[in-house]
């Protein structure tokens, strides 16, 4: 199975654990579109949704403890963005309930958020988790 979508070390915030979630969640969105692609029965994507939809608000928690913990001057403004994603996410849930989820346009989101996610909006607080003393 090949990755569509694999870790950089550009990618990594400094924090161990929040790069450990950046890539597991990537090996969920990678398996996500190898079951796209592949035409894999309902169940099984909807375990994989289930465990991407976990996973993120899981992560997110994290990330927001950190932000606390450090006093992170963006941190509502990084909320917003998690909270919006996390409504994505369960938007795209239902539509799969409903039999009208459009999976290639969803894959496509996933790993263009994912991207674009990590390399701006979570870089903007890998300085100040450093300069907290954090890292």
């Amino acid at each position: 199975m090949s990755n569509y979508f694999e870790w950089l070390e550009s990618y990594s915030v400094g924090v161990p654990e929040l790069d450990d979630d950046h890539k597991i969640l990537i090996v969920l969105v990678n398996d996500l579109v190898v079951l796209v692609n592949g035409g894999v029965c309902k169940r099984t994507l909807e375990e994989i949704l289930m465990q991407l939809l976990d996973y993120t608000v899981f992560h997110f928690q994290r990330e927001e403890r950190l932000f606390e913990q450090t006093d992170y001057p963006e941190m509502e403004r990084h909320r917003r963005y998690h909270d919006q994603f996390v409504r994505k996410l369960v938007e795209y849930f239902i539509g799969f309930k409903k039999k009208t989820l459009n999976t290639t346009d969803f894959a496509t989101f996933l790993m263009d958020w994912m991207i674009t996610h990590i390399q701006h909006e979570d870089m903007r607080y890998s300085q100040h988790f450093k300069d907290s003393g954090l890292v």
